[in-house]
């Protein structure tokens, strides 16, 4: 077997360990694919993530989240990102960090009005991680995240109770320039 059907070979299996029963089996593949990155990121290896990203255990939910994020653009699909965006909703706040992790590594391809729009409800998110990731989520997707909607938002946050979190609203605000040089958000920094 050459190198390369050998690669293919492994892929598959790992992939397949993806629906093993036991939770630690399937991190374990999340994160073989999370280190082999764009490498790896065909059809079948970024569905079986997306669908990990419904799995029963947090922690693989957070692998596949963070897998996702190395395959780069070939996960930029819109089927990726609208499961990332139903994934802000997941009970754990790990996971929702992730998922804005994820998203803001796909810079503009992500920076749809749905995408915005979920990562501003994620600025009241009750985790200051999250609210965190959120804020650095909009600063990635770039000027198409620099509305007035937006901007408001993030001047809000500049009073949030976690210091991280401000900080992060303020390198948001920072990063749109000449955009954001309102009064309002002057006198708030």
């Amino acid at each position: 077997m050459n190198s390369s059907n050998l690669a293919i070979a492994l892929i598959k299996l790992v992939a397949v360990a993806l629906d093993d029963k036991n939770e630690m089996v399937r991190l374990s593949a999340c994160h073989a694919l999370e280190n082999m990155g764009e490498k790896v990121a065909t059809s079948e290896v970024i569905t079986k993530l997306v669908s990990a990203l419904e799995d029963e255990s947090e922690w693989v939910r957070r692998g596949a989240c963070e897998a996702l994020g190395e395959m780069g653009d070939k996960a930029a699909t819109n089927e990726v990102i609208t499961k990332l965006v139903s994934v802000l909703e997941d009970e754990s706040d790990r996971v929702r960090s992730s998922a804005c992790k994820v998203l803001a590594g796909m810079n503009e391809t992500a920076a749809t009005n749905e995408v915005i729009t979920k990562l501003i409800s994620a600025l009241e998110d009750e985790s200051d991680r999250v609210r965190s990731s959120a804020c650095k989520a909009l600063e990635d997707i770039g000027k198409k995240a620099a509305t007035n909607e937006v901007i408001t938002k993030l001047v809000s946050v500049l009073e949030d109770k976690s210091s991280n979190v401000r900080d992060s609203a303020c390198n948001v605000l920072g990063s749109m320039n000449e955009t954001v040089a309102t009064n309002e958000v002057v006198t708030k920094l």
